[in-house]
């Protein structure tokens, strides 16, 4: 008898920790869905795609940056990638501009951290020839995802 109730107390003391474990669990799982749910919220909706770009326009503006030209990438490419993708196929869009180094800088910044999520693929900065207007050509290469 008294084996079986050393077995009885030790089942009942690893019942307990797997219901303390248990809402552990859910406490993460709950925090994890709540973070999943605001990173969806900074992708791009196919009808905000002019709203992300008069955001581009206007982080830009704000940052002393002069956008030259918007124009997407490889849409044959971006097409083909999202079946493969998953959900949410990227969207790339090439942003020429004209900016000092600082501005670039503070440009870069806000569109990291801005409404909508969207990585920097690849930046290729031209130094100005005219010391008079130190600006710089640049090409960014911007990757958002659609919702």
């Amino acid at each position: 008898v008294m084996p079986r109730v050393a077995q009885t107390k030790g089942e009942i003391a690893e019942l307990q920790y797997d219901i303390e474990n248990k809402l552990l669990v859910e406490k993460k799982w709950q925090h994890a869905n709540a973070e999943w749910q605001k990173a969806l919220e900074r992708l791009v909706a196919v009808d905000q795609m002019s709203v992300l770009l008069e955001t581009f326009s206007r982080l830009a503006a704000e940052s002393h940056v002069r956008i030259v030209a918007l124009r997407p990438l490889d849409i044959q490419a971006d097409k083909a990638t999202s079946t493969t993708q998953g959900a949410h196929p990227p969207v790339s869009i090439r942003v020429s501009a004209l900016a000092g180094t600082h501005a670039l800088g503070q440009l870069l910044e806000r569109l990291e951290n801005g409404a909508f999520y969207v990585k920097v693929d690849k930046v290729n900065i031209k130094s100005g020839m005219d010391m008079a207007n130190p600006q710089c050509d640049v090409e960014l290469d911007l990757v958002t995802y659609r919702k």
